[in-house]
């Protein structure tokens, strides 16, 4: 099963619930300079250790994980049923202190001396106005 299916299949869940969704889009910071030090197969090895980082702090059953590549790069995201905008904040704000805490170097950051990760969040209620599961999707990955 694909991300994307997952995510439709769960937005119309929530439509027919009339519940919110949750996405976090997490980017590696620096990551093309990363690439360019250590190579593309150590860059792969750096991509799993973070998504592992990830998936620990996962709470729920529900929550899921994934990578994808969009023309802007690689994204790890989490889908949440949550609908509470602080306690996705809070949530993405830790694993983006696990991250940190990986410590795996990054000798051409421009944050740190190890890799980071940004992150954007977006709670939506489902099923209101026309909203696809795409466009809930585009509101943190572009």
């Amino acid at each position: 099963t694909t991300f994307l299916e997952v995510l439709n299949h769960d937005w119309a869940v929530a439509s027919r619930e009339k519940s919110s969704l949750a996405l976090v889009a997490f980017t590696l910071n620096d990551f093309e300079a990363y690439v360019d030090v250590f190579g593309r197969h150590a860059s792969d090895s750096c991509m799993r250790r973070v998504a592992q980082a990830i998936r620990r702090c996962l709470r729920r059953a529900s929550d899921v994980a994934a990578r994808i590549e969009t023309a802007d790069g690689d994204h790890l995201l989490v889908l949440s049923h949550s609908s509470d905008e602080n306690a996705v904040n809070d949530f993405a704000a830790r694993i983006s202190a696990a991250v940190r805490e990986l410590g795996l170097h990054h000798p051409r950051s421009r944050e740190s001396k190890f890799v980071t990760v940004t992150y954007r969040t977006n709670v939506m209620a489902a099923g209101k106005g026309k909203v696809t599961a795409e466009d809930f999707l585009s509101t943190v990955v572009s």
